[in-house]
């Protein structure tokens, strides 16, 4: 599990923001990291689609 404050650190990163000293990008770390980033970006789209169907419903 990764903790909260490596959660910042890793969206950061992947939106080039943050410094990539820290990013694993292989073995078990590299593993978790890449779950955690798949994981907010299927909610971010699911927020996004359910805005724009929000948007057109009103």
């Amino acid at each position: 599990m990764i903790d909260f404050n490596d959660q910042y650190h890793i969206l950061a990163m992947a939106l080039r923001l943050g410094k990539a000293t820290n990013f694993k990008a292989v073995g078990k770390k590299g593993k978790e990291n890449y779950q955690f980033l798949f994981s907010k970006l299927i909610k971010m789209i699911k927020i996004h689609f359910l805005l724009k169907q929000s948007k057109k419903m009103t």
